[in-house]
C-alpha cells in the first residue's frame, strides 16, 4: 500500500531553551520554539518566564471564553494589532467593546454573510480573467490577497472609491500586514511600549498610510451610506444605547481600517493554502470540482449553493487545521487560577499554540495527514470541535467575520475550480513565516491551467 503523503510541516522541536535563539524564532517563527510537549500533552510550562502553553479542550474553551474573569486579552495581542486597529474592536476593552461590537454585528450575521456571495463571484471574476486561461506557473498569495480586498471594499465598505483608490488602498494594506510579519522583540520580551520602535518595524507607518488613503471615501460613505447593512451605514447609525454617543471619525476609521486588513490578510492565507493543497492531492481536488458541477452546473453561484457545497467548505476547514491563519491565541491571566492542575499565577501569559492543537496526537488521528472528510457535515462552530478546533478564536471574542469569511472563500474557491486545475509545481517547497500569520516565506506557487 502506497504511504499517505503528508504536506510539509513544521516538526515537533526536539527541545527549546530560552536564550537568542528563542527569541529569533519567536519573533520569525513561532512553531520553532514549541517542544514535543505541546503537540501531546494537555499544559505545558516552558523554560521562559511567565508563560504556559494550554492545549486541552476544555481548557482551552476556558481560557477563550475568560474564565469568570480569570483570562483577558493579551496585553501583547493588543501591542501587536494596535497600529492596525488603533482604538478598534480587536483590540478595545470593556464597554468599549461590547458597544462596538453590537454596532458592527448586523454586518456579520450568517444572513447578512448571503450578500457577500455576488461579490466574491465578482472578485473571481476578476482574478478568472487576469489569468487568461493559459497555463503557467503562478504565485497565489498575492492575487489572492487582492480578491479577498475586492471583496472586502464591496461586501463591507459599500463599494468605497474607483479603481486607483482600490489600488492604492490594496497597496497600503499589503504593506501595513507585511510590517507585522515578524513580531517586534519589544513585546515578546515585554519591554515597555517606547521601545517598539528601537527594536523593529512597528507597522504605524504603513497604518497611517492606510487611514490616510481610506479616510476621505469613508467620511463621504459615513454622510451617504448606500447601504444599510454597510459598516459604513451601521458606524454612522451607531450609538450607545446608555449614553447616546456616537462614534466619533477617528474610531469609525479604526474600525473600517481594522477591517480591511484582517479581512484581506487572513482569508488570502487560507485560499492560498487551501488551493495549494488540493494541488498536492489531484483526487480531492476532482471530488471538489464534480460536487460544484452537481451543484450549479454552469450558473453563477449564490448563497442555496454554498450551503451546498459541503466538500468545499471541508476541504477549507481542514486547510485552516493544518496551516491556521492565526496560529496562536494569547490571553493573559488575570487572577492566580488553575488549569488542568497546574497553578496559573496572575500575570502569566497564556498561550494555545493553535498549529499545534490543530496537529495535537491527543486530538486527530493522522494529525499531520491532509483529510478534508474529517469536517464531513460539521460546522466550525460544531461542539464535537469545541476547544480542539479554533481557527476563528473562541468564547465572547470569537472572530466576528467568520460566517463571511466562510462565505467568501467557498465561493472563492469554487469559482476558481471551475476555471482552473491546479497542479503541483514539483520544484517548489514553501518555507514558513510564522508570527502574526500563517505565512508562506516565499509565496505559494502552483501550476494553473484552464479546466
Amino acid at each position: 500500500m502506497t504511504p499517505e503523503r503528508i504536506p510539509p510541516h513544521i516538526p515537533p522541536q526536539q527541545s527549546v531553551r530560552f536564550g537568542l535563539t528563542y527569541l529569533r524564532n519567536a519573533m520569525h517563527c513561532v512553531p520553532l520554539t514549541w517542544p514535543r510537549a505541546v503537540y501531546e500533552d494537555d499544559i505545558h510550562v516552558p523554560p521562559v518566564p511567565g508563560l504556559v502553553h494550554v492545549m486541552e479542550p476544555d481548557a482551552v474553551a476556558t481560557v477563550l471564553s475568560g474564565g469568570d474573569g480569570a483570562f483577558g486579552q493579551a496585553n501583547m495581542f493588543r501591542r501587536v494589532l494596535r497600529p492596525i486597529w488603533g482604538k478598534g474592536l480587536a483590540v478595545a476593552q470593556g464597554e468599549d467593546w461590547r458597544w462596538q461590537r453590537r454596532a458592527v454585528a448586523p454586518a456579520f450575521t450568517p444572513a447578512a454573510a448571503a450578500h457577500v456571495v455576488p461579490h466574491a463571484n465578482a472578485a473571481s471574476a476578476r482574478i478568472i480573467g487576469g489569468w487568461h486561461g493559459e497555463t503557467a506557473t503562478r504565485e497565489l498569495f498575492g492575487p489572492l490577497g487582492d480578491t479577498a480586498a475586492h471583496v472586502v471594499i464591496d461586501a463591507l465598505l459599500d463599494g468605497i472609491g474607483d479603481d486607483e483608490a482600490r489600488r492604492i488602498i490594496m497597496h497600503h494594506g499589503a504593506a501595513l500586514t507585511h510590517d507585522l510579519r515578524q513580531l517586534n522583540p519589544a513585546d515578546i520580551l515585554r519591554l515597555p511600549e517606547w521601545m517598539r520602535g528601537l527594536t523593529g518595524r512597528t507597522g504605524r507607518d504603513a497604518a497611517g498610510n492606510l487611514r490616510a488613503a481610506l479616510m476621505p471615501l469613508l467620511q463621504e460613505r459615513l454622510a451617504h451610506p448606500r447601504n444599510d447593512t454597510s459598516l459604513p451605514a451601521l458606524l454612522a447609525n451607531a450609538r450607545d444605547t446608555e449614553s447616546g454617543r456616537r462614534l466619533d471619525p477617528e474610531r469609525a476609521g479604526d474600525l473600517l481600517t481594522g477591517s480591511m486588513a484582517a479581512g484581506r490578510e487572513t482569508t488570502a492565507l487560507a485560499l492560498a493554502w487551501t488551493l495549494w493543497l488540493l494541488a498536492l492531492f489531484p483526487d480531492v481536488q476532482e471530488r471538489l470540482r464534480a460536487e460544484i458541477s452537481d451543484a450549479a452546473g454552469d450558473a453563477p453561484l449564490d448563497a442555496g449553493h454554498v450551503e451546498t457545497l459541503g466538500g468545499v467548505r471541508a476541504a477549507i476547514m481542514e486547510s485552516m487545521r493544518l496551516y491556521p491563519p492565526a496560529p496562536a491565541h494569547l490571553r493573559d491571566c488575570l487572577r492566580d487560577t488553575e488549569l488542568c492542575g497546574v497553578r496559573i499565577r496572575r500575570g502569566t501569559l497564556v498561550t494555545i499554540p493553535v498549529y499545534a492543537m490543530h496537529r495535537h496526537r491527543k486530538l486527530w488521528e493522522a494529525p499531520d495527514a491532509f483529510r478534508p472528510e474529517r469536517f464531513a457535515g460539521l460546522a466550525i462552530t460544531d461542539k464535537a470541535l469545541r476547544g480542539r478546533y479554533t481557527p476563528f478564536g473562541g468564547g465572547p471574542r470569537i472572530c466576528l467575520g467568520m460566517h463571511f469569511a466562510m462565505t467568501e472563500m467557498i465561493v472563492v474557491i469554487a469559482n476558481l475550480l471551475r476555471a482552473f486545475r491546479f497542479e503541483e509545481d514539483k520544484e517548489f517547497v514553501p518555507g514558513f513565516a510564522v508570527a502574526a500569520g500563517f505565512y508562506p516565506a516565499d509565496g505559494i506557487r502552483v501550476i494553473v491551467s484552464p479546466a
